[in-house]
């Protein structure tokens, strides 16, 4: 036993070998060299091989030489062999692969409505949503880590059953943004917005006053959680156009109105060059869009014809790397725009042939550098119904994430939203049921 605790512990302090001295494999290696091999007497080989059974070169072999020359020859074989041999018993244990994919938390609003837009919070531990009964509406802070409502910010039970509240994200550090609409009268909808600053205060603090004269509700909202500006795409319901501008919206500020026509619901963000990117028609249905990018300073709009076939459904960008991401529905796929260069590739959704399999809400995961595709109606297989997939910067497809149900999303008033908690890899995603959006999942990647 000395003997061979001498001649691991030598392989482990020179050689790296793996085994400890008096080991359960070291042993096992001992008795079985020392029956077969040790009354062969050779070692001229065991200097031609290293730890990977490559030859050596003339200055490795003589080093080689002068340090197995110092053992018996029993040794030396053993020493030989140990060089080609892999331990499976000493391997290092690899840590166990993280699930992914949904999980077990999910959150029912108060009321048991409507799911009306959620968000979650990508630096604290609160999620908010909005929700509608029909008659009734109410805005609800929920615990991430087990899916409770943790309070009823606002309630209310019109008499007309035409209001609601609508949660357009967190932005900036953990401000909530909610819109309510209330509408007196029939076709007389007024808008006004309420801030939670911050969400774990569980409770409004101010009101954000945007331009206008309280008739344009928001249509889109690029939900940036990394500055505090973000970009608003809104309707104005007098007008009957649509206008895009920046704001800080913790500081209640506001960039200049830029009008322009785009598809409704879909704008992002490039914090980096501060400005607004939305798609507008080329004028064929199954075309592809241009891209607009809106200089939220200046109001001034650049344009290029983008890639894909058919609407813009989603989009997410990487401001640090200059990378925009979309979905189309015409053919299924997923671009990647380089937006220094207006250059462009495309991925098509897996085993998707058809518009019906097409992807729709992108986000962004700053701190991995993933973007993550959610597809309603899967085209992976039978028996599953929603999907959602991850890409790396370069277009890569990293995961492919099963097991969802958001299917009724395609056509619900609010299309899927992924929320993302970039630094633990997890995030939230719309469950259906027979109301649309009657909870939403948590989820890791």
């Amino acid at each position: 036993m000395i003997f061979v605790g001498r001649v691991c512990a030598t392989l482990d302090s020179h050689l790296y070998f793996p085994a400890r001295p008096g080991s359960k494999a070291c042993r096992i290696f001992y008795k079985m060299m020392t029956k077969v091999c040790c009354h062969r007497g050779s070692v001229a080989w065991a200097a031609q091989l290293n730890w990977s059974g490559q030859a050596l070169s003339r200055n490795e072999e003589t080093l080689k030489m002068k340090h197995v020359n110092r053992f018996p020859k029993c040794a030396l074989l053993m020493l030989a062999i140990a060089l080609s041999v892999t331990f499976s018993a000493a391997e290092t244990p690899q840590p166990p692969q993280r699930p992914v994919g949904p999980g077990n938390v999910f959150v029912q609003p108060a009321l048991g409505g409507t799911i009306f837009g959620f968000d979650i919070d990508q630096n604290g531990t609160e999620g908010l949503l909005s929700e509608s009964t029909g008659c009734a509406y109410a805005t609800e802070t929920f615990d991430l880590a087990t899916g409770k409502i943790i309070k009823i910010v606002r309630e209310g039970h019109p008499s007309n059953c035409a209001d609601d509240d609508v949660t357009w994200g967190i932005t900036g550090t953990s401000v909530g943004l909610v819109e309510h609409q209330h509408e007196p009268d029939f076709g007389d909808l007024q808008m006004s917005f309420q801030l939670l600053d911050p969400l774990e205060g569980n409770q409004f603090t101010a009101p954000w006053t945007p331009p206008g004269k309280g008739t344009a509700y928001i249509w889109g909202a690029s939900r940036n959680q990394s500055t505090p500006i973000n970009a608003y795409q809104v309707y104005d319901i007098h007008t009957t156009l649509m206008y895009v501008y920046g704001s800080d919206v913790a500081g209640n500020k506001f960039g200049p109105v830029t009008q322009i026509a785009s598809y409704p619901g879909i704008v992002g963000l490039n914090s980096k060059t501060n400005t607004a990117i939305v798609f507008a028609s080329n004028g064929q249905p199954y075309g592809p869009s241009y891209v607009n990018q809106i200089d939220l300073a200046s109001g001034k709009v650049t344009t290029f014809l983008g890639l894909g076939s058919g609407t813009v459904q989603g989009v997410a960008v990487d401001a640090a790397d200059n990378i925009l991401v979309t979905t189309t529905y015409g053919d299924a796929g997923v671009e990647f725009y380089n937006l220094t260069t207006h250059t462009a590739f495309e991925d098509i959704l897996p085993n998707c042939f058809s518009p019906a399999c097409s992807g729709f809400d992108v986000a962004f995961d700053p701190i991995n550098k993933l973007f993550l595709v959610a597809q309603p109606i899967s085209s992976l297989g039978v028996g599953e119904i929603s999907a959602i997939y991850v890409y790396d910067t370069q277009g890569n497809l990293i995961e492919e994430l099963i097991g969802f149900n958001f299917y009724t999303q395609r056509f619900d008033v609010f299309p899927v939203h992924i929320a993302l908690h970039p630094s633990d890899r997890s995030g939230f995603v719309d469950v259906t049921n027979s109301t649309g959006v009657g909870s939403i999942q948590s989820f890791t990647y």
